[in-house]
């Protein structure tokens, strides 16, 4: 599916599969690839406590030693430039090793491809609410929810636009809308795009329906738009 939605674009793209935790990969890419920058996406994302407490382990060696291998590699190549999309750990050693790191934070994506994998398994709203509807199911909503949509095409630019940027003025910038969209504003619009869709709104904080990273935050993007004149 990943290769069809991208086949446009294939000519520009080299595939390699393998995992962050082995050395063997990491060196095979080294080898047989000229790496100038380097994105760092491949994060274990639990957004819900309950997966944190199961999963510690799997979180902690992606995250960390993952990260660290990938930090290695970045040195090993000698990339101008490092962006992880999470949290500072990286500057230190870019310090260290002369190349320059930063963080894009990553707020609300949604757009195709979006599936569950064995890293991510809380979904956009977005997604969530368009697979009951097309099942026919109930949308339960809460009347005091909002969320910040960001379209992956969108991040994916933004992104491109701090990696390929002359100078960073911050060591982290949020690639995101910034924009809140109410319950009552999300529940207007499918009821206009799926008249069918059978949508409970609701007060209370009772839906069971599993929250995403988006819900009930807004993360402030004006850096990116300030400083790099990036706008999503």
């Amino acid at each position: 599916m990943v290769l069809r939605y991208l086949e446009p674009q294939s000519s520009n793209v080299t595939w390699v599969h393998g995992d962050i935790l082995d050395q063997n990969t990491m060196d095979r890419v080294l080898e047989d690839h000229e790496t100038d920058k380097i994105m760092h996406a491949a994060v274990y994302s639990a957004t819900r406590e309950d997966i944190e407490r199961f999963e510690s382990r799997r979180i902690v060696s992606i995250n960390v030693e993952g990260t660290a291998n990938m930090l290695e590699l970045a040195r090993k190549a000698q990339v101008a430039r490092f962006v992880y999309a999470s949290e500072l750990i990286t500057h230190r050693c870019g310090e260290v090793h002369g190349f320059e790191a930063a963080v894009a934070c990553l707020g609300g994506p949604y757009g195709p491809m979006e599936r569950t994998t064995g890293h991510r398994v809380v979904m956009s709203t977005l997604l969530q609410w368009t697979g009951k509807a097309v099942r026919g199911e109930t949308i339960d909503a809460e009347t005091e929810d909002y969320w910040d949509f960001t379209y992956v095409l969108d991040i994916a630019a933004g992104i491109r636009t701090v990696l390929d940027a002359p100078s960073l003025t911050h060591e982290a910038d949020n690639l995101n809308r910034g924009v809140q969209v109410s319950a009552q504003e999300l529940v207007s619009e499918f009821r206009e795009a799926s008249p069918s869709a059978n949508i409970n709104l609701r007060t209370g904080n009772d839906t069971d329906m599993p929250q995403s990273s988006s819900s009930g935050r807004i993360m402030d993007s004006s850096r990116i738009r300030d400083d790099l004149h990036f706008e999503t």
